[in-house]
């Protein structure tokens, strides 16, 4: 059942590697955060297409960063959802991007991803308006009656930073320095701030406390921000790891708040003391939520060799009317509660 109009939805899909947020942002509108595949197809469009939801009402896609577990599937979902502008950190610089961009190889360093960004270039959702958008810290990505989506990261300094980093690496020729520089670069991030039916909902992407002159501290100094609402409900940015949070990231949000993780198996994330520290956070009044575990069964193969079980997607789904006092938490196997025992 998809929410009411007057209904907030957040609801974070994710597996053994790959997550994507899916957003209500009021009055049958909604928005993408992120992208991987389930089945051959990317898992928010699966789910959205259980909930009934029209194609349209998608209106905009956002990609945070270019790691693989957050990008794939979203050339399927540009072509589909024709109404949503897609958005895209803006740590790139246009040279850095035209010279990746030319790099159409099977194995280029961001797969398929630049030609999706070219096609959203070329859409034209009405007079003067691009399908695409670079985003940087301060920007506005959605603005409707019922809500406001605002870029918290990434900062001009991760973007001038990485921009330096990277263009060493492609100036020589160094394919797999830029591979890693792209998959490695959680500093550019696009941390979202959702205002919308009177709640806030944080967004955090793979940003991480450290270094701080990029992560959270950043943020909460960033003299443009002012006054930043504080979120009651969060997506844990960086799988929970022990670099995800500090003191920073908590100003940022209420006391003993709701939050969404997903897991990233092949380093094990959450690992128990993550989980540990995120259910002190929580406190007594806060829930904490997986959407799938920490790692993978594995099975022998005929060379004795172990390999991981592909997974099932699982969800943790959050709504909240604009006159409800707390979130409304719900997940499907094997999504899940953590016991946060007091």
């Amino acid at each position: 059942m998809t929410p009411r109009p007057d209904e907030c939805e957040v609801t974070l899909l994710g597996r053994s590697v790959g997550e994507s947020v899916v957003v209500h942002l009021g009055q049958a509108r909604w928005m993408i955060v992120d992208s991987f595949n389930d089945r051959g197809r990317p898992a928010a469009r699966r789910y959205l297409d259980e909930l009934g939801v029209d194609a349209d009402a998608v209106d905009t896609i956002v990609i945070t960063h270019f790691h693989a577990d957050h990008y794939r599937g979203v050339a399927e979902l540009h072509d589909y959802y024709r109404r949503a502008r897609l958005a895209v950190t803006g740590a790139l610089s246009r040279e850095l991007f035209r010279q990746l961009f030319g790099d159409l190889r099977p194995h280029a360093p961001l797969e398929g991803l630049p030609q999706t960004i070219m096609r959203a270039k070329e859409r034209q959702l009405a007079a003067g308006v691009q399908g695409l958008r670079h985003l940087h810290a301060g920007q506005q990505v959605h603005v409707s009656q019922d809500a406001t989506v605002t870029a918290l990261s990434p900062s001009d300094a991760a973007s001038n930073a990485a921009n330096e980093e990277l263009g060493h690496a492609i100036d020589a020729s160094r394919h797999e320095a830029i591979v890693q520089k792209l998959r490695n670069d959680n500093r550019c991030s696009v941390v979202l701030l959702v205002e919308a039916l009177g709640h806030s909902i944080l967004l955090g992407a793979d940003l991480e406390a450290s270094p701080a002159q990029y992560g959270w501290q950043a943020i909460v100094n960033d003299p443009n921000n002012g006054q930043l609402p504080t979120s009651d409900i969060v997506k844990v940015p960086h799988h929970g790891s022990e670099t995800s949070d500090d003191e920073h990231l908590r100003q940022l949000c209420v006391n003993e708040p709701t939050m969404l993780v997903a897991p990233y198996s092949s380093s094990g994330l959450p690992q128990p003391q993550d989980l540990e520290r995120l259910c002190a956070w929580a406190g007594e009044a806060g829930e904490l939520w997986q959407a799938a575990p920490s790692t993978s069964p594995t099975v022998l193969d005929g060379t004795g060799r172990t390999s991981p079980v592909k997974q099932p997607v699982g969800w943790v789904r959050a709504r909240r009317g604009i006159d409800d006092h707390r979130w409304r938490v719900e997940a499907l196997d094997p999504g899940h509660p953590v016991g946060c025992l007091p």
